[in-house]
């Protein structure tokens, strides 16, 4: 079911200038704050890398089943079962497993409010917007506090989770003759989900079983699974179960484990589920550190640009007096921010790499000039060939 709730508000020029000009000190922070963002993302990339490098060819691969002392303190690469004794409990939901890691997701049938506008200019910089609310239900993972909608009124819902998600671990797993340390442990995966039988039902609390019933992967607890309504709550469990094959490069630290600490200052703890070898591991690491490197280099440069369309705003905002040169204006500002925040992110990445890799850089500019010369020359040689036929 759903529903919505329009509201038509508006804005004069003169209150737009004034939100648009507080509006800069935040932009050029956005903007300030986006140079040190992409170039020490630069140096975290190299320095990880530096250290993959260093794991990679100082890991020695060695047999899970057995502690050799001498290793000690060196970083080794092993594959085997990992295991636990351990059983564990959902006490509220009478659920137990031999198993690593136990998982809760509770979502709860709630009203759902949804917010959108459209904004129209006026002659003379004012503005006219309409918000629209939707109010829909559906599942969430997390309370929905209906206290705050705009229309509050006939979506009420109930508050408090009934229930919270959670993640129990066992304290204790082994990798043949090693017992592995938290962050080790963490990097288990390969769960699946609690299929609720009536045998797994029958078990539940007798107030949770008078309105429990199977719906797919979930626990639906509510009168009808088909037809929910506001209030009505849902769980899914899902477990690793012990054992599961996985390989893992860490120092050896006795007969257990600790980070490799890397010249460069990082911390390397590799967990990967299946029998991966010591290459693999690292080339799989490598990748994940080229993908962080892009995804912060991205949030740089949009940080760089939203800044600079933050600081150019008030710009807008007066030519806005005639809302199509305004509108000319702020698509020609925004081609501009986005060619000059291209460009100093570019910069700034090209600095960051002669700091923290000069051989490199230096070997890319000379490409860079070479192929530059390169075109200049091609372009002289045409024209002359040109001047020459006529």
């Amino acid at each position: 079911m759903s529903d919505s709730v329009t509201e038509v508000s508006s804005k004069s020029w003169g209150a737009r200038l004034m939100e648009s000009i507080k509006g800069v000190l935040v932009g050029l922070a956005l903007f300030v704050a986006a140079f040190p963002v992409l170039f020490m993302n630069e140096g975290c990339a190299v320095k990880t890398y530096r250290d993959l490098s260093s794991l990679g060819n100082e890991v020695i691969s060695v047999d899970s089943l057995k502690v050799d002392p001498a290793n000690n303190l060196k970083p080794v690469h092993m594959s085997g079962t990992a295991k636990t004794d351990e059983v564990l409990t959902d006490s509220a939901f009478n659920y137990s497993a031999n198993a690593i890691h136990l998982d809760r997701s509770v979502e709860m049938f709630q009203w759902i409010e949804s917010k959108s506008q459209k904004t129209q200019k006026k002659l003379g910089g004012g503005e006219e917007t309409v918000t629209t609310y939707d109010y829909k239900t559906g599942w969430s993972s997390s309370a929905v506090d209906s206290s705050i909608f705009k229309q509050p009124q006939g979506h009420q819902n109930p508050g408090a989770m009934p229930y919270e998600a959670m993640r129990i671990s066992a304290q204790s797993v082994v990798l043949g003759a090693f017992r592995l340390i938290p962050g080790q442990i963490s990097g288990i995966g390969g769960a699946e989900t609690v299929n609720f039988t009536a045998a797994e039902i029958a078990k539940l609390p007798p107030d949770i079983r008078a309105k429990a019933k199977p719906s797919g992967e979930w626990l639906f607890l509510g009168a009808n699974s088909q037809s929910p309504q506001v209030g009505d709550v849902r769980i899914s469990l899902k477990v690793v179960k012990s054992p599961k094959e996985i390989s893992v490069i860490a120092v050896q630290n006795g007969d257990t484990f600790q980070p490799y600490r890397g010249k460069e200052g990082t911390s390397q703890l590799l967990t990967e589920m299946g029998i991966i070898d010591a290459a693999g591991m690292i080339q799989s690491a490598q990748d994940a550190n080229v993908m962080r490197t892009w995804i912060v280099r991205f949030v740089g440069l949009v940080m760089m640009y939203m800044g600079l369309m933050m600081v150019f705003k008030p710009l807008v905002t007066v030519a806005d007096v005639v809302p199509a040169v305004g509108g000319l204006l702020k698509i020609g500002l925004g081609l501009f921010s986005g060619i000059v925040a291209f460009a100093l992110s570019l910069i700034t990445i090209a600095i960051a790499w002669i700091y923290y890799r000069p051989v490199l850089a230096i070997i890319l500019l000379a490409l860079a000039g070479g192929a530059i010369a390169y075109g200049i020359m091609q372009s002289r040689k045409k024209k002359a060939a040109a001047a020459a036929t006529t």
